[in-house]
């Protein structure tokens, strides 16, 4: 009699329920594939009419994808299509798994709770805030910089309105009174006004307002004052529309205006008067002090603003003007000489204008000097509004969390809503996933069979996309098992009765 081939039935049923189980048991696993076993019925040889029962050929893999589960939590990362997260072990090995349950460690790496390092592309500068992602090259493990992000000053501001073209040259104008930058007033008179926020060197929010008076048909006076402040005439500009009411193309840059301080005390010294020569609209006479000389100065049409501090004068040119004048102590002879450069007004028309504001207004941040675009503004016949707006700079801030986009893009928010990459995960496909080795940990090591990885990110090729919030559930269909589990009982206890059944024919023989 021959057991052999019940034996063999008994052994292979045995490791089929043993596989069975082992998915019964990983069920809940995240990313967990389902396993099942190969028979190969065994002869002795070629010439062998009865087989000599049956063993397990192989152990196969079914890498089809598992239901996807919100989490709401960002680093719960599911693929949804083909491929896998290529991890780094903490002894370096690399290997290969669909379970995305990631966290940061302490050094800001993503690890899953095995230890392993998710890797991807890295940024240029670790250290830069400012870096971008290096597609390409060799993964590696992606770690969160968790630095704070510095202040940036605007550098560029752009804003499309639309004028009401109905708006009368003269009429329905409004009056707004500014600090003169020196101590004094100013009125600044408007048909439009609007305000944004710029920010300076030190990251402080200053509020740039806008004043726009319609001078003329299709033409438009703008007027800038900063935090209140308007700081003479060079921050004004000049705009242009032609008769189907957009803007008009080239000039319309503002130069701005010139300004000098001048000490005044050696001019003074020795009891002397001072007397203005060349300045057109001053008197040849003599001025005794700071201040006389201050208004006799301020009525030279080459002249904008004239500021007094103790013995200082700090002059400001008018737009236009280009002159020299001369100012001499009559008693000592001192001379102080100045020359006074064209400064351009802006032309009609144009859409782009330099704004500068002068450090001494800024509380310790440097000059704030930005280009203003106001490409796409229109004047048509309806309300004077502001239609889009946006300015590069920004305060400074810190980490407040990090998302991970469709393409496995891992993007840092910040405190001030600006947004930085941090780098991008990369994705892994093998010629024939069946040939991954299982390596316990929701992992897989790449074999010969299966072929070397291909990397690549998320969405491109045959990769599928990556899911933030989501798992990848286990592909274990549990009622499968069960019916397949009670198949194995039932082959187990056939195997069984067949070995009974031969027991009970050689003890008939040996009752002989």
């Amino acid at each position: 009699m021959s057991f052999s081939q019940a034996l063999s039935g008994l052994a292979s049923q045995s490791e089929n329920l043993k596989v069975i189980s082992n998915n019964i048991a990983n069920s809940q696993t995240v990313g967990f594939k389902t396993s099942g076993v190969a028979f190969a019925d065994v002869f002795a040889g070629a010439n062998s009419r009865v087989g000599l029962g049956t063993r397990v050929a192989a152990v196969t893999q079914n890498f089809e994808s598992g239901d996807l589960e919100n989490t709401g939590r960002n680093l719960d990362l599911a693929i949804a299509g083909q491929g896998f997260y290529r991890m780094e072990q903490p002894s370096g090995e690399v290997v290969f798994s669909r379970n995305g349950q990631f966290s940061q460690n302490a050094d800001g790496f993503l690890v899953n709770a095995s230890g392993q390092r998710l890797t991807g592309f890295g940024l240029s500068d670790p250290n830069d805030a400012f870096s971008e992602v290096i597609a390409g090259g060799a993964p590696q493990a992606i770690r969160i910089p968790r630095d704070d992000i510095p202040a940036q000053e605007t550098s560029e501001a752009n804003a499309s309105y639309n004028l009401n073209a109905a708006t009368v040259p003269g009429v329905g104008l409004q009056t707004v009174t500014l600090d003169d930058g020196a101590g004094g007033e100013v009125d600044v008179e408007y048909h439009y006004s609007n305000s944004f926020t710029v920010y300076d060197s030190l990251g402080n929010a200053r509020v740039l307002s806008l004043y726009f008076e319609k001078v003329a048909d299709n033409t438009w006076e703008g007027r800038a004052a900063l935090d209140g402040v308007k700081d003479g005439g060079g921050n004004d500009f000049a705009v242009a529309f032609n008769q189907n009411g957009s803007i008009q193309d080239g000039g319309g840059v503002a130069t701005p205006a010139q300004s000098t301080t001048v000490d005044v005390t050696d001019l003074l010294a020795g009891g002397g008067n001072i007397s203005a020569t060349d300045l057109p609209g001053v008197p040849d006479n003599t001025y005794a002090d700071a201040a006389a000389l201050a208004g006799a100065l301020q009525a030279s049409a080459a002249i904008d603003a004239v500021a007094v501090n103790g013995s200082e004068l700090t002059i400001t040119y008018a737009q236009g003007a280009a002159t020299n004048f001369t100012l001499t102590n009559d008693g000592t002879g001192e001379v102080a000489n100045f020359t006074i450069a064209v400064a351009e007004a802006p032309a009609a028309g144009g859409s782009q204008f330099n704004f500068v504001f002068d450090e001494q207004f800024l509380g310790g941040a440097e000059e704030l000097d930005f280009v203003f675009n106001m490409a796409g503004s229109t004047q048509f016949n309806n309300n004077s509004v502001q239609n889009t707006l946006n300015q590069d700079g920004y305060t400074s801030g810190s980490l407040a969390g990090i998302e991970v986009l469709e393409d496995g893009r891992i993007i840092r928010n910040y405190t001030n809503e600006e947004r930085r990459a941090a780098g991008q995960v990369v994705l892994t496909s093998f010629a024939n996933v069946e040939g991954l080795q299982p390596d316990g940990d929701n992992a897989w090591r790449a074999t010969n069979a299966s072929g070397e990885p291909v990397i690549g990110v998320a969405g491109t090729g045959l990769f599928g996309t990556i899911a933030s919030g989501v798992l990848e559930n286990s592909n274990v269909d549990l009622a499968k098992q069960l019916v397949d589990m009670i198949v194995a009982q039932r082959a187990y206890q056939a195997n069984s009765s067949s070995i009974s059944t031969q027991d009970e024919l050689l003890q008939t023989v040996i009752n002989l």
